[in-house]
């Protein structure tokens, strides 16, 4: 009985460990387009994604048509919080001439972190790693931005809006392909469920071995 005992704590020992360190992060993906009126304002216009990503990759591909009496930029917003004035967050400021600038607010500061060049139809590209360092890349992968710690960053919002009020797009959209990990509690709870067999398993190897000895007496 006690050989039987101690192969089943043995058992849900192991499965449990494997099932908290194994399964605790899932992945997904959320698209959100951003309509060219939405650029036409100052105000920023937020996009709640499907789900709290903690590390992620983010793929901004801006097709809008740009007025060109008014040469202003068309910004894309990256951050936690819909209701947060200061951040962190992320913006990439795309200017009819192909210019893009990234921004970054650490909650202290706005800061202009890197420049480079985008091209419409074409994907600029943001990563943020579990641990808050940023990377951005252009339309031919290479870097504009690359390992740029922001600290701790959650993303769950995007947004986009325009540096003034005035007809900045006359058509066209821009859309945001977030893929990433984010935390939760579900991967562990199915994780044990399918880790259930095996200690079974094993607890019926200690029945079985008991009686085996047993019966050799």
């Amino acid at each position: 009985m006690q050989r039987r005992f101690y192969a089943l704590t043995l058992a849900l020992s192991i499965a449990l460990i494997l099932a908290t360190t194994v399964y605790p992060i899932c992945y997904a993906k959320s698209v959100r387009s951003i309509t060219y009126t939405v650029f036409n304002s100052s105000t920023l216009t937020y996009y709640e994604l499907d789900k709290n990503y903690t590390g992620f990759t983010a793929e901004i591909v801006n097709k809008l048509t740009y007025n060109t009496t008014t040469n202003k930029a068309a910004i894309v917003r990256l951050c936690g919080d819909e209701n947060a004035a200061l951040g962190p967050w992320i913006e990439l400021s795309f200017w009819p001439n192909g210019e893009l600038h990234i921004w970054i607010n650490d909650t202290s500061s706005n800061i202009e972190v890197g420049a480079g060049e985008w091209k419409s139809g074409n994907t600029t590209t943001v990563i943020v790693t579990d641990d808050g360092i940023v990377s951005v890349k252009d339309y031919d992968g290479n870097y504009i931005l690359q390992n740029y710690g922001i600290g701790a960053f959650t993303l769950h919002y995007v947004g986009g809006h325009g540096e003034t009020t005035g007809s900045i797009a006359t058509a066209g959209y821009t859309t945001i392909e977030v893929t990433g990990s984010y935390a939760t509690t579900e991967g562990i709870s199915e994780s044990v469920m399918v880790w259930i067999p095996i200690i079974v398993t094993f607890a019926m190897l200690g029945m079985v071995l008991g009686m085996i000895k047993k019966f050799s007496r």
